[in-house]
């Protein structure tokens, strides 16, 4: 469901999300590879991919984790 959701809503940022980080081609996909594999390979797509952009996950770790010690910092002073 998330591949025809992702196909339908933003098949530019998977197109380039499977290229960039699988090395695959998207219009291969029931050809050279399953549907099942790419659903389970854009699942598997990391937290810095196009497809979460502008998303909730738009902030990776490592930036909650200096926004929480920035926090941090301010409380103490």
């Amino acid at each position: 469901m998330l591949l025809a959701r992702l196909m339908r809503d933003r098949p530019c940022e998977l197109r380039a999300d499977f290229q960039q980080y699988y090395g695959l081609n998207i219009d291969g996909m029931g050809l050279a590879y399953s549907y099942a594999h790419a659903a389970c390979l854009c699942s598997q797509l990391p937290a810095g991919a196009r497809i979460f952009r502008g998303t909730a996950a738009e902030w990776d770790a490592q930036q909650y984790m200096l926004a929480a010690i920035e926090h941090t910092l301010r409380v103490i002073a």
